[in-house]
């Protein structure tokens, strides 16, 4: 299989090289006090997401679980020294036991998979572990299965449905991605980001708004001048004062050309309802001006 590689690590394999990598996970936290307040761990591990992010790969960042250990406590842990951001990936690394009964890991494991979901809405939750591991508990691995079977080729694991496989292990984990190319697995990671909000198109209509007709040359008009774009219905307003109470109610004054007051004209027809005071009133499509 062909597919966007990736390394993870802690910090027992130092620095190593980033290159042809797509996507690198590194130990944030183990437990609920790991690593401890100024630990060398923690400006190895800023020092080491700077470089990934740097580098242009997709940031992740993994737990080493205890099942044994308050799963809230842990999660505390893991936010305080994780420094994720939108877009991020998050491993559970979920291979002990503590000598627990499987039924019990397997209920703190998808207890600790919603936290970790519920905490980083905009991050992608996968969990890691090993064959015998996944063989005794039940499918919820979160946002997909990271699965070590370094005795199966690249890209071949031994399992049904896996997003990610370690295939190989040495100074530090090798891992494939089961997606088409980096951009790819890059658009599944960040598509939990909300679209940013759009601004309103100028195309749009506007629902109010006073135009200023900057070349009144035709002499057919009752008085060239102002006139009130109020969704489907232009007016064209006669009176000052009447200009002015729009003006201070926080209409939007806009200078149009002749030419697109005229084009407004062509396509509108007579209203057959009375008109409010001191206007005359013209139906017509809903046309924004420039």
């Amino acid at each position: 299989m062909s597919g966007p590689k990736g390394i993870d690590y802690f910090i027992g394999d130092g620095s190593p090289s980033l290159a042809g990598d797509a996507f690198v996970v590194i130990k944030a936290s183990e437990g609920a006090s790991y690593p401890p307040d100024g630990a060398p761990e923690i400006a190895w591990y800023a020092q080491q997401q700077a470089r990934v992010r740097a580098a242009g790969d997709l940031f992740g960042a993994f737990l080493f679980w205890h099942p044994s250990v308050d799963n809230a406590a842990q999660l505390a842990n893991f936010q305080k020294r994780a420094n994720l951001r939108p877009g991020d990936v998050i491993q559970l690394d979920a291979e002990v036991t503590d000598g627990l009964p499987w039924a019990t890991v397997n209920a703190r494991k998808n207890d600790m998979l919603a936290r970790l979901k519920h905490a980083y809405p905009q991050c992608r939750v996968l969990l890691y572990t090993y064959l015998d591991f996944w063989n005794h508990v039940d499918a919820n691995a979160g946002d997909g299965l990271w699965i070590a079977d370094p005795s199966a080729p690249a890209g071949a694991p031994r399992v049904a449905h896996w997003l990610i496989h370690q295939y190989a292990s040495s100074n530090v984990d090798y891992d494939i991605a089961n997606f088409a190319n980096a951009a790819a697995l890059r658009a599944w990671a960040t598509a939990l980001i909300p679209a940013p909000p759009q601004p309103a198109s100028e195309e749009e209509p506007v629902s109010k708004m006073l135009l200023a007709i900057a070349d009144p040359t035709d002499p057919t008009l009752e008085k060239p001048g102002i006139w009130l774009l109020d969704g489907p219905l232009y007016f064209h307003v006669l009176d000052e004062a009447d200009c002015m109470a729009f003006l201070n109610a926080g209409v939007k004054q806009v200078s149009i050309s002749y030419a697109q007051h005229k084009t407004i004209l062509a396509e509108i027809a007579l209203l057959q309802v009375a008109p409010p005071t001191g206007v005359h009133p013209i139906s017509a499509p809903a046309v924004a001006a420039t």
